[in-house]
This record gives structure tokens, C-alpha cells and sequence, in this order.
């Protein structure tokens, strides 16, 4: 099935009048407080995903955003944010650091610098994945997760992983574990379902199945084209409640959703108009639209929703002040508060 939605004139109503620019006061809470509270809030989050959503609660999940807070970051060049039951995980390029901070109160959990170790000073951290597959029917914390690096000495891509540890103070941190898997092709996003890592490799035009734990190759799905699972330069991924994978199919200008074992299910054309090479998808698993956007500037954020066939604009040019404004990562937490940052700032935007 293929999905063209309507012009971007037609359904761009949202204005920058209908976002809040208020801050709401957050409650003090100390990282002691979140280490303490961990199991508290992953009880309090589940109840509220097995919760299913009836129509009024996806009214609620509307398309239109109120700012709720700003979080200050302590560097500015951010590349990617991820967003998981307790941490939020910005990965900067610059600095070649990872930052996790505690998702209640956004105090420092730990800081994870590339520069500092001999071993990975070389790498270039592209993007982020949270081994978390979270639904409204299943849910994990992190315990590890992955980054995807370039090699600047060799112009090899890497996967490397990190596992959480418990020390023998019992305070928990997440430490390198090994290089997962290493190739020359151009390898982009990646997501975790079941006990398989998908990985996007762009100029193979092709979706890698992996083994998470060994890095062994257990299949690959996709060729050159543009007929259903076939890519011309994918680059993002993203899953749903239902286990079906999103794949930004860049210079096609589409997203198609297709099976965990590669059978095609849908897709639905993007307008080049709107977003300059869509590079990016992210599916909002408590309300089920879809966000899709580029990393160029002057690109504009759409959010669809399947079910009503509508479709949203968010231009960071409007909202940011700045022409040259450009997304640097975006990610959804499972109250259905959205984090955007604009790269080159150091400032996450969250959003209801």
C-alpha cells in the first residue's frame, strides 16, 4: 500500500502561536533520589504503557506541541538523543563524549569521554541505540547499548558496545565492552527487536540483520531500486508497538515499513518540498504518528498520523529564530514528551 499525502499547504494549520514557550517548575530531586526511585518509575511507567489508549487519550497525543521544559547541556555539539524509563543520552561529535543524565530530575548520571581513552580517541560517534524495545505490551530498561563510530584513521564504520555494570558499592555505571562489529560500508542507524540488531547500511542499499550479542551476520534484506524493499540510500530506522520496522528511504524520498524477517507492508512518499532529504524516522509508540525529518538546514519536521491520514509541519526555522537551524536529534519518552534538540547549541527542547 502507498500513502500520498496531501500537499504541505494543506494541512499545515500548526503555528507558532499554539506552542507554549512557558517553562513549568519541575520538582528538586536529587541523582540520589533517582538512583533510589529506579524501580519505582519503571513500575509507574509500565502501568501507564500496558495501559492501552482508548480515542480520547490519543486526542490527548495531539500533533501540536507545548514546550515544557529546557535542558542545558554540557556540550554544544550535539548529534544524537536518545530517551529510555531513566536516562537521557546525548551524543556529542565535537567533544567525542557521551552524556547520560537521569530523565526526572536531568542531573548528571555519568559522562563516558572517548578523548580520555587511548583506545577510542580515533573514533568519530555518529549515533546512538538503546537496547530497550519498549511497547504498550512489553517492556525493558537499558542494559546496554550501542554506538556507531567512524574510524578516523582507517574511514571504517564500528559498532561498539556498552553494558551496564554494578560495582562493588552497588552503584551502577555503563562501561566499553567490545567492538561489536566492524566493516568499510557506509553504515547509518540502527535498532534493536528480539535478540537482532537491524543496522542500515547506506550505499549497500540494504538492511543488516545482526546478532546483538556476537555481531555475527544473520541475514541482510533490500537491493538497489525503487520498488517495494528496495533502497536508494537508507539511512534511518525506527520500530513500532507491533515489531514493524521504519526506513527512511532517503533519495527514494519515502518511508517504508516492512516485517522483522523483510516482507514489505507499506509505504508512503515524503514531499521534497517539506523535508530536504528525509534521513530520519522516529515512530511515537504511545500515540502511533510518525515523525520524519532531515539533518540539512531549512528542513522542516513532519508528523503523520496513518489512521486520520493527516499530516503536521514543525519548522525549526519558525521556532528557533535562526534560517541556518538545523535538527540534531529527536526522541520520545513514554509519556509521549518529545525531546528535540538544534544541533551546534547545546540545549534540549522538550515538548508535551
Amino acid at each position: 500500500m502507498v500513502h500520498n499525502f496531501p500537499q504541505y499547504y494543506s494541512y499545515c494549520d500548526i503555528s507558532l502561536s499554539t506552542i507554549c514557550t512557558t517553562d513549568t517548575t519541575i520538582p528538586t530531586t536529587t541523582a540520589e533520589d533517582d538512583n533510589n526511585n529506579t524501580l519505582n518509575n519503571i513500575t509507574t511507567l509500565k502501568e501507564l504503557l500496558n495501559r492501552k489508549l482508548n480515542e480520547k487519550d490519543r486526542k490527548a497525543f495531539s500533533l501540536n506541541f507545548n514546550k515544557i521544559d529546557e535542558i542545558l547541556t554540557i556540550g554544544k555539539d550535539i548529534f544524537d538523543i536518545k530517551v529510555d524509563l531513566n536516562f537521557i543520552y546525548i551524543l556529542y561529535q565535537e567533544e567525542q563524549m557521551i552524556e547520560i543524565l537521569h530523565l526526572k530530575s536531568k542531573l548528571p548520571f555519568q559522562t563516558i569521554s572517548f578523548k580520555e581513552n587511548e583506545n577510542l580517541n580515533h573514533l568519530k560517534l555518529l549515533f546512538i541505540t538503546l537496547d530497550n524495545y519498549n511497547s504498550l505490551d512489553k517492556l525493558l530498561t537499558t542494559n546496554q547499548f550501542y554506538i556507531t563510530c567512524e574510524d578516523c584513521n582507517t574511514s571504517e564504520r564500528l559498532i561498539l558496545l556498552f553494558k551496564k555494570e554494578i560495582n562493588e558499592e552497588k552503584k551502577m555505571s555503563f562501561e566499553f565492552n567490545k567492538i561489536l562489529y566492524k566493516a568499510s560500508d557506509c553504515l547509518m542507524e540502527s535498532i534493536i527487536y528480539s535478540n537482532h540488531l537491524y543496522l542500515v547500511d547506506c550505499f549497500n542499499h540494504h538492511i543488516k540483520v545482526l546478532d546483538k550479542e556476537s555481531g555475527e551476520i544473520l541475514d541482510t534484506f533490500g537491493s538497489e531500486g525503487n520498488e517495494p524493499l528496495q533502497f536508494s540510500e537508507p539511512t534511518g530506522i525506527s520500530i513500532d508497538n507491533d515489531g514493524l520496522l521504519y526506513i527512511a528511504d532517503l533519495q527514494n524520498y519515502r518511508i517504508q515499513i516492512i516485517t522483522p524477517n523483510g516482507i514489505p507492508i507499506q509505504i508512503f512518499n515524503i514531499n521534497p518540498d517539506i523535508v530536504v532529504y528525509p534521513s530520519k524516522v522516529l515512530i511515537d509508540k504511545c500515540s502511533g504518528n510518525i515523525f520524519v525529518w532531515g539533518e540539512t538546514c531549512f528542513c522542516k519536521m513532519c508528523i503523520f498520523d496513518l489512521e486520520r491520514g493527516e499530516m503536521k509541519v514543525f519548522d525549526p526555522e519558525e521556532y528557533f529564530g535562526n534560517m541556518m537551524a538545523c535538527i540534531a536529534g529527536v526522541d520520545i519518552d513514554c509519556e509521549g514528551n518529545l525531546f528535540l534538540a538544534e544541533r551546534g547549541k547545546g540545549i534540549i527542547n522538550t515538548f508535551k
